[in-house]
């Protein structure tokens, strides 16, 4: 079947587009000579469908095909950019993104999750903490512990009785000056006894 002509008229197209309005590839896009706005297009190797919005290819929001596949950027062409939670096109193309992410300087306390092994501590409680004794080490039942903060031998040296010993009462010894006196005292009794005549016995 062909098509009729006027005169004059010319037919100049190196791609050509089946009765589905098909092409291979996204680059064959801009080799189609009659463009309207709306125009759509199916690009094999993607498998979508691109719009033409009167300025520039689109890809069609509804797809066309099974896959979802950014064209490749060119020297002239910006390379596809896929809609996100971050970014919008709009139907003349138009890409917008939010502003740019400005760290801040400092974060709020409240933005950390505390919990038993990851806590805030105040100055005051670091103050606290720092004058705390150090822990002291374990003793035993025969040590005591001396001011010095060390552990000593719990004895009669340590509480001023050294010369304190267990000898019992019957088997203590008297000191000279008790014996002297002891003495002073029987001669003066063994004296006394010849002054007496005690009468015969019966």
């Amino acid at each position: 079947m062909s098509i009729p002509l006027i005169d004059g008229f010319k037919i100049n197209r190196s791609v050509p587009i089946d009765d589905r309005t098909v092409v291979e590839t996204y680059g064959n896009l801009s080799s189609i000579d009659y463009l309207y706005i709306g125009l759509p297009v199916y690009v094999k190797n993607e498998d979508s469908t691109y719009i033409w919005n009167g300025s520039t290819w689109r890809i069609s929001e509804s797809g066309g095909g099974t896959a979802y596949v950014l064209h490749p950027a060119t020297t002239t062409v910006l390379g596809g950019i896929k809609v996100g939670a971050n970014l919008t096109i709009d139907i003349n193309g138009n890409l917008s993104a939010p502003a740019a992410y400005t760290h801040p300087s400092q974060h709020l306390p409240s933005i950390i999750a505390q919990d038993s092994n990851n806590r805030f501590v105040t100055d005051a409680q670091i103050s606290l903490w720092t004058g705390k004794e150090n822990s002291l080490g374990t003793g035993t039942i025969s040590q005591y512990l001396r001011g010095d903060k060390t552990w000593q031998t719990l004895n009669k040296t340590a509480v001023g009785l050294s010369n304190v010993d267990n000898t019992s009462d019957l088997d203590k010894p008297i000191s000279n000056a008790t014996q002297a006196a002891i003495n002073a005292i029987d001669k003066p009794l063994k004296n006394i006894s010849s002054l007496f005549v005690l009468p015969p016995a019966p």
